[in-house]
């Protein structure tokens, strides 16, 4: 598969030796956030980011839906979905 970011050849899972990220088997970036069906993203909770988390694992845990990681960064105002720091609050 091709790395989402510098488009070289990587393997599943695997980091890229050019740019350094981990190759995902889906990736989808849609201009307005997911539709979380069946959880209601208004409900005020929150989440302190742990050291090795992702915004796609934080949302399959919260919502049952990765794709959700897209919604909860519009939430958040994240611009970069793989870009989240271990000590940083999220809305859930």
């Amino acid at each position: 598969m091709k790395c989402k970011f510098c488009g070289a050849e990587v393997k599943l899972g695997e980091r890229c030796q050019y740019c350094g990220s981990v190759a995902e088997a889906f990736y989808y970036k849609p201009e307005e956030p997911p539709e979380v069906v069946g959880k209601n993203l208004t409900d005020q909770k929150e989440y302190t980011v742990q050291k090795g988390d992702s915004l796609w694992r934080i949302a399959q845990r919260f919502y049952g839906n990765g794709a959700a990681c897209y919604a909860l960064a519009h939430r958040n105002g994240i611009k970069n979905p793989d870009l989240i720091y271990p000590g940083q609050v999220l809305k859930i």
